[in-house]
């Protein structure tokens, strides 16, 4: 037995010579097919009244006639909620949605350019940058041969586009060597005792330093260093 938007029965019967038989059977109804155009690449995954439902390989969804709440998530765009009226029987049906993207489009600009960009300890490029990044608290380092690393948080909304400027890298501290005739001459840094020589000490680069060596019984030597 058939029925157009019904499943076709099949049953076998066993027919006595003689007398009257009746039977009576009930058809099933077909699902409807529903097929989600999201008008981009992203796969989505799709949730009917709260349950994931398996896309074939036509990319629809059988669903029974009705209405049910949608949830659609994809992973670079915001989830879509809908609600939609299954016709059933077996009747094909689209549902087409504009997804809003989940990232922002982030600016970083460096002094000097040519850094490094890390976000979340993968590398997005080199400053001046400009790149997607989702939604959410990531981490951004910045790296550049001979200069300090800069490390910062950002959060990100999504549709809200951010620039990043003025991000002034550091030049790495220099290395001064330092003995004295006689050893073990105290030695003041910028007003700061750093102990006594000879010893290596790590200055803050392009800046002046006054450097004093002081020890009893000899002469105090004041020096600038850069």
């Amino acid at each position: 037995a058939s029925k157009e938007g019904y499943s076709p029965l099949h049953k076998e019967l066993d027919i006595s010579r003689g007398g009257q038989t009746e039977l009576s059977y009930t058809l099933v109804e077909l699902p409807g097919l529903l097929k989600i155009n999201t008008q981009t690449d992203a796969v989505p995954r799709l949730f009917v009244d709260g349950n994931e439902v398996i896309l074939n390989e036509k990319g629809q969804a059988q669903l029974t006639r009705g209405k049910h709440q949608l949830r659609i998530e994809t992973s670079r765009f915001l989830p879509h909620q809908e609600e939609i009226d299954i016709i059933g029987f077996g009747k094909r049906q689209q549902l087409d949605i504009s997804l809003q993207p989940a990232w922002a489009i982030i600016t970083v600009l460096s002094q000097p350019a040519g850094a490094q960009v890390f976000v979340d300890g993968v590398l997005a490029g080199d400053t001046p940058l400009e790149t997607e990044i989702l939604q959410g608290q990531h981490e951004l380092l910045l790296k550049k041969e001979g200069f300090k690393a800069a490390a910062f948080k950002q959060s990100i909304i999504a549709g809200t586009d951010v620039t990043l400027e003025n991000i002034s890298l550091q030049p790495v501290d220099g290395q001064l060597n330092l003995t004295s005739t006689p050893t073990a001459a105290s030695i003041l840094l910028d007003g700061e005792f750093k102990g006594t020589t000879p010893a290596t000490l790590s200055l803050i680069a392009n800046t002046d330093h006054k450097l004093i060596l002081s020890k009893a019984g000899f002469s105090t030597k004041d020096l600038s260093v850069n």
